[in-house]
C-alpha cells in the first residue's frame, strides 16, 4: 500500500507533469497549465461537436445503428491502451531506474511490478475515459438505454483495456530485447513508435 501511494504520488505529480524547468516560475506553470487546458477543451468540444453531428444523423436513419458510436468508442480505447503501455512499459516496467533503489528494500518483486502497473494503468483509464466521453455523451444524448446497460459499460470500459495491454507489453519487451545491444537504441525505439502510431491511425 505504502508502495503503491508513493508510486502514485510520483507519477501524478502536478509538477512532472507540467514540465521540471518550470519549479521556479510560477507564471510559467500558469502558461503551460491554461494550454494544457486549452487543448483539452478544444479536444473535448471539437470530438464532441463532431460526434454529436455522427449521433443526430444516425439517430435520423432508422437503417443505420447508432450503437456504431460504441464501435469508436472501444476503437479508441483499445487504440490508446496499445500506444501508451507500448510507449511506457519499456520505461515503467522494464527500465525503470529506481529499481536500483527499491531492489534491496524488503518488496516481493510481484509487489513491485503490481505498484508500477496499477499507475500505468491508472494512466490508460484516465486517457481513455478523456477521449471517449465526447463519443459517450453523444451516445447517451440520442439513445435511450436502460440503468442496466449503463452499469454494464462501466465494467466493460475496465476489462476493454486488460488484453491489449498484456499484448501491447510483451510486444515492448521483446522490442527491448532485441534491441538492447544495438546502437542507437532510442531512436529505434522512437522510430517503432512512431509505426505503431501511423498503423493504428490508418486502422482506424
Amino acid at each position: 500500500g505504502a508502495l503503491t501511494r508513493t508510486t502514485f504520488r510520483v507519477g501524478f505529480n502536478l509538477g512532472r507533469f507540467l514540465g521540471t524547468g518550470t519549479d521556479k516560475s510560477k507564471a510559467k506553470k500558469l502558461l503551460i497549465l491554461a494550454a494544457i487546458l486549452y487543448a483539452l477543451a478544444a479536444y473535448v468540444g471539437g470530438f464532441g461537436y463532431l460526434f454529436y453531428l455522427l449521433a443526430e444523423a444516425l439517430a435520423a436513419m432508422p437503417s443505420a445503428p447508432l450503437e456504431l458510436l460504441l464501435v469508436y468508442v472501444f476503437l479508441y480505447e483499445v487504440g490508446i491502451t496499445v500506444l501508451l503501455v507500448f510507449f511506457r512499459a519499456d520505461a515503467t516496467l522494464f527500465r525503470q531506474p529506481d529499481f536500483d533503489i527499491l531492489g534491496p528494500l524488503p518488496l516481493k518483486p510481484i509487489h513491485l511490478v503490481l505498484a508500477k502497473s496499477l499507475v500505468m494503468m491508472a494512466g490508460v483509464y484516465l486517457t481513455a475515459l478523456v477521449a471517449t466521453v465526447p463519443i459517450l455523451f453523444a451516445y447517451y444524448y440520442f439513445a435511450v438505454p436502460t440503468v442496466g446497460a449503463v452499469l454494464l459499460a462501466i465494467p466493460v470500459f475496465l476489462a476493454t483495456p486488460l488484453v491489449p495491454t498484456i499484448l501491447s507489453a510483451l510486444i515492448a519487451f521483446v522490442v527491448k530485447l532485441a534491441t538492447d545491444r544495438l546502437p542507437h537504441r532510442k531512436a529505434i525505439n522512437t522510430i517503432l513508435m512512431f509505426v505503431v502510431f501511423l498503423g493504428l491511425m490508418v486502422a482506424q
